[in-house]
């Protein structure tokens, strides 16, 4: 019984604490950007993370895809609307008046990316708002399409809107 009582106290010591110290050790060493979580940082201040998604309501700039959550990284996925969900139609038929590209929700509710041609849909808005070309905006998506997690190219919008400021305000 004593040996199974000191095996238990030393495993838990060992994978319970000091496995744990020891991979958020070696992350901070060799990886602290991602293990931070990606924040992007403009005058000292932290503006947003390049892993969680986050609301751009400017019509100069690119939107991210609807958010039940509001995209809280605190509250991911917890609110799923099945197809059958009454209001969904409702939502659709807005989302679709308003940006045609993105007519659901984020799956999780903080996704940092859209497909391509989610956000080639919106660049007559950004045209018109941030008086940038066609071709400025083209040669900027072209320079921020990433490929997707088994899935279509995306982008991220944080990047693409970091880049797309210099034009707007140029």
């Amino acid at each position: 019984m004593r040996v199974a009582i000191r095996t238990f106290i030393l495993l838990s010591a060992l994978l319970g604490v000091g496995y744990p110290l020891l991979v958020s050790a070696i992350g901070h060493t060799f990886w602290s950007y991602q293990v931070d979580g990606s924040l992007v940082r403009s005058g000292g201040k932290v503006i947003g993370s390049l892993l969680i998604g986050q609301p751009f309501h400017s019509p100069q700039y690119i939107h991210a895809r609807p958010s039940a959550n509001g995209y809280h990284a605190d509250g991911l996925a917890k609110d799923h609307r099945p197809v059958t969900f009454a209001g969904l139609r409702a939502f659709a038929q807005s989302q679709h008046s308003a940006q045609p590209a993105m007519m659901t929700y984020s799956s999780s509710g903080v996704d940092p990316d859209l497909p391509v041609a989610a956000v080639r849909s919106q660049f007559p808005r950004v045209e018109k708002y941030c008086h940038a070309s066609a071709v400025q905006l083209q040669e900027l998506l072209a320079s921020h399409i990433e490929s997707g997690i088994l899935g279509p190219q995306v982008v991220n919008i944080l990047k693409f809107n970091l880049a797309l400021k210099p034009i707007c305000h140029a």
